[in-house]
């Protein structure tokens, strides 16, 4: 990996540590609120409140993973090798799969995608269909429509693979 490369991804998984704290602490006491069911917490009044915010830093910190993973494996081999949507298209009587790619390339910083998408996360459809407009929608950029790409991949399988 080159050093311009390598200071992209330690830009990002800082970014990704510093956000992880500010998201915790920002939704801690919403989180309390959404768990007063949970048997988990009926335990003195210092154990709930850690035991809330242990899972909280839990959930967002595999989610976090998740995005520092995705970021380097486009760092290292490229959008279209890691597309943020996969359609498999499979034809059981002819043994023919098709592989539909949708992808956004250059950054993956997150003000360029809704506030409700993650640019660092795969979708994968099967036997279905989706339209460029579909796809942007799904993948959430608010960039140029161009921006998202897409490649197609058609190949034989044999009656072994179906069969296993």
């Amino acid at each position: 990996m080159t050093d311009e490369r390598k200071i992209l991804l330690q830009e990002y998984i800082l970014k990704q540590i510093s956000d992880l704290g500010k998201t915790v602490s920002k939704n801690y006491k919403g989180n309390q609120l959404a768990r007063t069911k949970n048997p988990f917490l009926c335990f003195s009044d210092g154990v709930d409140k850690f035991l809330g915010l242990g899972r909280s830093i839990d959930s967002q910190l595999g989610s976090r993973m998740q995005n520092i993973i995705f970021y380097l494996s486009r760092l290292r081999y490229g959008a279209d090798c890691v597309p943020n949507i996969v359609v498999v298209n499979a034809d059981i009587a002819t043994l023919q799969v098709s592989l539909r790619l949708y992808y956004t390339e250059g950054t993956l910083l997150m003000n360029n995608f809704y506030a409700n998408k993650n640019p660092c996360q795969q979708k994968i459809y099967f036997n279905q269909t989706l339209s460029d407009a579909e796809a942007k929608a799904v993948i959430g950029t608010k960039l140029k429509v161009d921006i998202i790409k897409d490649k197609t991949i058609t190949f034989s399988a044999t009656q072994n693979i179906v069969n296993e």
